[in-house]
């Protein structure tokens, strides 16, 4: 393993089984959890065509355009199965998703249209540190880049949930980003292609969804988030700390995934944390695996029951690697 972003390393602070599930077994469950998820990964490829369109009218149509394509892509119900699954949609369908992306024109367009675009959807992989004999590396993805004197601006989408009457963000959201991992590890990235570490901003582009006995609710914020050399360096210190308690597990987790015949439990290598099984999104994806099964834990050559290969991820890392 060569390669973090924030996510994974998140994932691993949060409960290092889940961790160890999704990025070393590359498990992943067989049906979806909640529609919550791809629903905002939906909205956040509408907003990619939103920000490279010369107009409001343009803007829209480019935004529709690009989220019913990722709605095929993820295969969200469409047709007859849309209406089975219209209760478990609740708000999460495309004619919610228009009057999202509506709101979000006539809020933010002119706004991010005076600063000059840089950049959509750019992925930036850069070496943060040696273990060992290995170059370990960061990888990110920042949404939006744009040109803002001294230095430059990273815009992060976030669609969540988390209401608050009559009608707000929740305050634990809001105050999630004070101080936040993924957006530190932005910055320093900005800061290290771009310079002026420290003078940079971040920005938290966020939407909220929420339906209740009235309707669907909707609003919209953005927070700027900026941080110090020394925020950044007191990140480094703790991200450095993370991978370099992660490393020495991957390479010392048993190669002999007989079931049954091996000996050590894999708690040995990769404990759990029970307080992150209930997530923002519902239940931790591979909570039955500790909650159902008389020996979940045993490494096995197959994914389990209700669980496949995730190639697509797996693929997608060995890419990288081979880049490095």
């Amino acid at each position: 393993m060569k390669l973090f972003s924030a996510s994974r390393l998140e994932t691993f602070q949060n409960c290092k089984l889940r961790g160890y599930y999704a990025y070393v077994c590359y498990w992943k469950p067989q049906t979806r959890s909640s529609y919550a998820a791809d629903f905002g990964s939906c909205i956040h490829a509408a907003l990619d065509g939103i920000a490279t369109a010369e107009n409001k009218k343009d803007a829209l149509e480019r935004g529709l355009v690009r989220f019913n394509s990722k709605w095929h892509e993820l295969e969200m119900p469409e047709g007859e199965e849309f209406d089975r699954n219209l209760d478990d949609l609740r708000a999460h369908t495309p004619t919610v998703a228009k009057a999202i992306l509506e709101g979000y024109i006539a809020k933010n367009f002119a706004r991010n249209k005076m600063l000059k675009l840089l950049s959509v959807e750019q992925e930036f992989v850069l070496p943060f540190l040696k273990f060992g004999k290995e170059d370990i590396f960061i990888r990110g993805k920042i949404d939006k880049i744009y040109k803002s004197a001294p230095g430059v601006r990273g815009i992060d989408h976030k669609t969540t949930s988390a209401y608050k009457a009559p009608g707000n963000f929740r305050d634990d959201f809001l105050s999630s980003f004070y101080p936040n991992d993924q957006m530190t590890l932005y910055s320093w990235i900005l800061g290290t292609l771009f310079g002026n570490m420290g003078e940079n901003e971040m920005i938290v582009d966020a939407i909220l969804v929420w339906e209740n006995a009235k309707g669907t609710v909707t609003a919209y914020t953005q927070l700027p988030l900026t941080h110090s050399e020394e925020d950044i360096e007191q990140w480094k210190i703790s991200t450095t700390s993370v991978i370099c308690d992660i490393l020495p597990r991957v390479d010392e987790v048993p190669t002999e995934h007989l079931v049954g015949n091996l000996q050590e439990n894999i708690l040995s290598y990769f404990p759990r944390n029970t307080s992150h099984c209930i997530g923002k999104y519902g239940r931790c994806p591979y909570y039955q695996l500790c909650a159902y099964n008389s020996k979940p834990l045993l490494p096995m050559t197959e994914p389990p029951p209700g669980y496949e290969f995730d190639q697509k991820r797996f693929e997608e890392d060995q890419r990288y690697e081979k880049r490095l």
